[in-house]
């Protein structure tokens, strides 16, 4: 059947290497191995939000997928069952992919979810966790809760419709309060770490394509870039500088900087990953369904690559070699691999 959803890249925990779970129109899951071939197809009531996480929930080294859709929190196995209490029907109707937090590496896991104006935060086995205190909002939440540790202190941000972003503690308690309103795009914000805690930024993007830095002490200011809309790509890491304005790619970092102007301006996010230690960007040109991968001196590194969904990227662990995932509304799933 046609596929519309971005396949994931998940971990075989028996071999290590990775397979890849999907969706159709129609709802049916697959998991399919590396070399093409399907594990299982299982039907479900409605299409994932967002992406699929895995956790060991049983402290085996055997990992479940875990994601939810517009009614339902799932946790399937490896084999294609339910793992109980999961699915966990939801009181409210979502729209915002959940959060899957492991604030200290230790697959102490907490999902926290967003029902319109509610939040309720799971733990592994579906219970709620009583230490959570942040429970609702004063208008809906409109994005993936996000979590970022800095200083040795945890920041769980929470996006509000009404522009209200809260800065909470691992508790749900108030870290600062933010004054301005920042009305945040579902873009995932980039951490900027400075000297210390109130030196240290996000940048968010607003739903105009305003870009703001929002301080962890609660302080805000205001990017100046012209012409930015709310297609425009931007992320900023200490390391590089990443924007996709109209039909244009720049890339910039310490050592390299440079732009792409591709012939029309339907671009996706890009993407940008290690191999063989270079550092490659990649980008799909949704105009003529190709994927376009550069290195870091803006050279393409391969000629580009068919797919109608977005992509993923994953290593081989056998051969090392890259792997280019996507989906295309024939029902195919492409495999593209880069030596």
């Amino acid at each position: 059947n046609e596929t519309n959803y971005t396949p994931q890249i998940v971990k075989n925990h028996y071999t290590k290497d990775f397979e890849i779970f999907t969706q159709d129109i129609e709802n049916n899951l697959y998991l399919i191995n590396n070399s093409g071939e399907q594990l299982w197809m299982k039907k479900i009531g409605n299409s994932i939000l967002g992406n699929v996480h895995q956790i060991d929930m049983f402290n085996n080294d055997k990992l479940q997928y875990i994601f939810n859709t517009k009614d339902s929190i799932y946790a399937i196995d490896r084999k294609g069952n339910y793992v109980a209490p999961f699915p966990l029907k939801s009181k409210y109707s979502m729209s915002v992919p959940l959060a899957l937090f492991d604030y200290d590496n230790n697959e102490n896991y907490r999902i926290l979810v967003p029902m319109k104006n509610e939040l309720i935060m799971y733990d592994k086995k579906g219970r709620n966790v009583s230490g959570w205190e942040f429970t609702s909002t004063n208008s809906n939440i409109t994005s993936t809760p996000e979590h970022y540790q800095i200083f040795n202190k945890d920041y769980i941000v929470i996006s509000e419709e009404n522009g209200q972003i809260n800065l909470l503690n691992r508790k749900g308690q108030a870290r600062v309060s933010v004054e301005k309103k920042i009305y945040n795009s579902k873009d995932k914000s980039s951490l900027i770490k400075g000297n210390n805690i109130n030196d240290s930024k996000l940048i968010m993007k607003e739903k105009n394509g305003q870009m703001t830095y929002l301080y962890l002490n609660g302080l805000t200011d205001s990017m100046q870039i012209q012409n930015f809309d709310k297609n425009t790509f931007y992320k900023k890491t200490n390391n590089y500088t990443l924007l996709v304005n109209k039909s244009k790619l720049i890339y910039s970092s310490h050592e390299n900087q440079f732009e792409y102007n591709f012939k029309n301006s339907k671009l996706g996010q890009p993407k940008v990953f290690f191999h063989n230690d270079s550092l490659l960007v990649a980008i799909q040109n949704m105009s003529e369904n190709l994927i376009y991968i550069f290195n870091q001196n803006g050279e393409l590194y391969a000629k580009p690559f068919f797919g109608t969904t977005d992509f993923n990227i994953a290593t081989s662990n056998s051969n090392q070699s890259l792997n280019i995932i996507a989906g295309s509304n024939e029902g195919i799933l492409y495999n593209y691999i880069i030596n």
